[in-house]
């Protein structure tokens, strides 16, 4: 798995239970639909990783995508050729 944690600075803690919900949003009326993190998890999600928050009052919040790594065709013969 690859992960990368990607911190955030945010003025308030967010409602942690609907970050990702569809629509959800922190942001005034008008500004942004919600849509963003939800979507982000879904494509995530479909590549059989997964994405986590974290949030600190005062400091920020850290996302962390997990993506499981890609066997390339080279590694792929070079393991096979180990095994015969």
């Amino acid at each position: 798995m690859f992960e990368w944690p990607i911190k955030v600075q945010a003025s308030s803690r967010p409602a942690l239970v609907q970050i990702f919900e569809p629509f959800f949003s922190t942001k005034p009326d008008g500004r942004g639909t919600g849509l963003g993190l939800s979507i982000v998890r879904d494509i995530v999600q479909a590549h059989g990783g997964s994405l986590q928050v974290t949030s600190v009052l005062g400091e920020g919040s850290t996302f962390r995508m997990c993506l499981p790594l890609a066997e390339t065709e080279a590694n792929e013969n070079a393991a096979t050729s180990r095994h015969e």
